[in-house]
C-alpha cells in the first residue's frame, strides 16, 4: 500500500510520461474501488434488519377484565390497553394485581386467566424492575407464559406496577420494544398503581383517575 501511495503521490520524477501517468490513474481507480467495496461491506454489516413480524398463532381480539374494580380505575384499564394495542407492535397486554385485571389482544388457545405469576413477573414485581425479553423463542424461561400467550411471541416487556402490580406486553416480531415504548410503559404503569392504591385506600382519587400520559400512537386518555 505504501508503494501505491508513493507512486500516487510523486509528481516530480522527470521521467514521468504518458504511459506512467495512466498507470497511475488505473491504480487510484482500483483503490477507490475496493475502498467503496470495504465500505458497502461494512454498511451491511453495522445496519441492522428490519425485524420480521409472525402471525401468532391463539385466540384473537381476546378481552377479559375484572369488573368487581371500581368503574373510574377499570376506565382507566381498558384505555391503556386500547392505547398500547393501537400500535403496531404490541399484540397482548395483561395486567396483574392480585389477580388478572386485564387481559386483551392476542392469547393462548387454552387460556387459563387463574394461572399465577411465574418466577420472571414475581421477580420484576419484587425488585420493581422492568425486564425486556428480545428473543423470546430462545428464552427457557418462555413456559412460563405457555397458559397465556399464543406460543409463537417473539419479545415481552415486563414492567413492574409497583410492588403489587405488574404489566405484561407482547409483541409479534423480535426487539419489539423501542426506547421510547419503554419509557411509556414505566409512565403509564406508575399511574395505573397510584390508581389502583388511591381506589384502595378509598381516597377522592378512587373516583377521578390520574390522567394517562399519551403514547405515540395513542388515543386520548379518559377524562
Amino acid at each position: 500500500m505504501s508503494i501505491v501511495v508513493d507512486r500516487l503521490l510523486n509528481t516530480d520524477s522527470p521521467s514521468l510520461s504518458a504511459a506512467s501517468a495512466q498507470s497511475r490513474t488505473g491504480v487510484l481507480l482500483l483503490v477507490l474501488s475496493i475502498t467503496l467495496l470495504v465500505v458497502g461491506v461494512q454498511w451491511l454489516v453495522i445496519s441492522p434488519r428490519e425485524p420480521e413480524t409472525v402471525d401468532l398463532v391463539g385466540r384473537s381480539d381476546f378481552a377479559h377484565w375484572d369488573t368487581s374494580i371500581p368503574t373510574p380505575v377499570l376506565d382507566e384499564l381498558q384505555w391503556a390497553c386500547a392505547a398500547f394495542l393501537a400500535t403496531d407492535r404490541v399484540k397482548t397486554v395483561a395486567l396483574w394485581r392480585g389477580g388478572w385485571l386485564a387481559i386483551q389482544g392476542v392469547v393462548a388457545q387454552e387460556l387459563d386467566v387463574s394461572v399465577a405469576p411465574g418466577p420472571l413477573l414475581l421477580d420484576a414485581m419484587a425488585r420493581e424492575t422492568a425486564n425486556s425479553i428480545s428473543n423470546l423463542p430462545l428464552f427457557p424461561g418462555r413456559i412460563e407464559f405457555a397458559r397465556l400467550l399464543p406460543p409463537n411471541v417473539q419479545s415481552l416487556l415486563i414492567q413492574p406496577m409497583g410492588r403489587e402490580g405488574v404489566m405484561l406486553l407482547a409483541s409479534n416480531r423480535q426487539r419489539g420494544f423501542s426506547s421510547l415504548d419503554k419509557a411509556w410503559a414505566v409512565r403509564v404503569a406508575e399511574k395505573l398503581g397510584a390508581t389502583f392504591d388511591r381506589s384502595q385506600e378509598g381516597l377522592s382519587g378512587a373516583s377521578k383517575p390520574v390522567s394517562l400520559p399519551k403514547g405515540p400512537d395513542s388515543q386520548d386518555a379518559p377524562a
